[in-house]
């Protein structure tokens, strides 16, 4: 899908991106070729402002699927965007710092396809 790897470049470069209709304005991630809002195909990537992003829900994992990928514990996230779009990450922080409604930034996509926020 090329709307997903031009994503992929660009948070490689270390930026987040939010796709948003150019018909009707709304916001949607992941990347489609459709908007879900209008069914419109004038999609941009647009990058999320700094502490435009904050926690929904977390939980702390104990259990990992893959220790070489996920060393426990670790925190994965629903993060939330414009009281609209919401996405699951895994969190750059210790338990200790993390409550709903943080404010959290992006700061890595890895090459197994994480996405890391802190």
């Amino acid at each position: 899908m090329k709307i997903w790897d031009e994503w992929i470049e660009v948070a490689k470069k270390g930026i987040f991106t939010i796709q948003t209709c150019k018909e009707c304005l709304n916001k949607q991630f992941y990347p489609r070729n459709f908007c879900l809002n209008c069914n419109g195909k004038l999609l941009s990537l647009e990058p999320l402002e700094k502490d435009k992003a904050k926690i929904f829900s977390f939980t702390q994992i104990y259990r990992s699927p893959n220790k070489e990928l996920f060393n426990p514990p670790y925190i994965i996230a629903l993060i939330e965007v414009e009281d609209s779009v919401k996405f699951v990450c895994q969190l750059d922080l210790n338990l200790e710092e993390v409550h709903i409604g943080k404010v959290v930034n992006f700061t890595n996509y890895s090459e197994e396809g994480i996405i890391y926020f802190r």
